[in-house]
């Protein structure tokens, strides 16, 4: 890839300078790095920073608090499912979705 626009070189280093979640990205979209380096950059997502924090509260099944959009042991005819309680929803959907913007390929990544 043909680099797109001329980035500052002191704000290069200072994004260069970022978690591999945000990393990954300015070398493929803004610095035009070949494939070869963001590609590595983007595999450490899943073992450091942002990535790796929140793969670790992810359950080993791979759900968040035991469900996909529900907590398990969610009582649908209980007062947690009452009319105002609040939404219960948990975020292995939302996780889903966002992972490949981070870099993760699959989840876990």
């Amino acid at each position: 890839m043909s680099n797109p626009i001329t980035v500052d070189p002191s704000l290069a280093d200072w994004l260069l300078d970022a978690d591999p979640a945000l990393r990954w990205q300015v070398e493929r979209d803004l610095l035009g790095a070949p494939e070869a380096d963001w590609a590595a950059t983007r595999a450490r997502v899943a073992t450091e920073g942002f990535g790796a924090r929140l793969l670790a509260l992810q359950d080993p099944d791979g759900q968040w608090a035991g469900g996909a959009f529900f907590p398990s042991g969610f009582d649908f005819q209980g007062p947690e499912a009452a009319e105002g309680a609040g939404q219960p929803l948990t975020a292995t959907t939302h996780f889903a979705e966002r992972a490949p913007r981070m870099g993760c390929r699959r989840v876990p990544c």
